[in-house]
């Protein structure tokens, strides 16, 4: 008797003797499966569902008010991926979007779409959202002042 690839039901031969044990451990399989189904689909319902498997996207936007402070932009939850972008001019700076990682990699794309791979803290992941430092001018940072930003969180 041959057994599918996913659940390992029965699949018989013509020649195969069927067997009732056989068809109650394919429906004891199946029973289960639809059961996890319909445990996960309610958990996702109610908002109940596990969320180390359940991801969401948060998107935003702030305006800079020009400060050298820091600026912290609350999300109610620790980011996995941002990626953040301007759709103005950063003063002398070429940045027009970054993308950054938990684990600090931070990715930005120049005008030309060019795109360079740091290291920094210039943005990093508290637990409830992300915090933006200043390293020079916030004429030429995420915090120019009336310069929208624009937030695509992972979380």
């Amino acid at each position: 008797m041959n057994r599918t690839t996913n659940y390992k039901l029965c699949q018989w031969e013509a020649d195969d003797k069927v067997q009732r044990t056989d068809f109650n451990a394919d429906n004891a399989k199946l029973d289960a499966a639809i059961k996890a189904v319909a445990q996960r689909a309610a958990a996702l319902e109610t908002g109940k569902a596990d969320k180390a498997q359940c991801l969401r996207i948060i998107t935003g936007s702030f305006t800079g008010t020009g400060s050298a402070d820091p600026v912290h932009i609350s999300i109610g939850a620790r980011p996995r991926l941002l990626l953040i972008a301007t759709n103005n001019t950063i003063g002398n700076s070429n940045e027009r979007a970054r993308f950054v990682t938990e684990n600090g990699i931070n990715v930005w794309f120049s005008h030309q779409n060019t795109p360079v791979v740091t290291f920094n803290s210039l943005i990093t992941f508290t637990n409830d959202g992300f915090t933006i430092t200043f390293t020079e001018s916030p004429d030429r940072s995420y915090n120019r002042a009336g310069c929208e930003q624009r937030y695509w969180v992972l979380v």
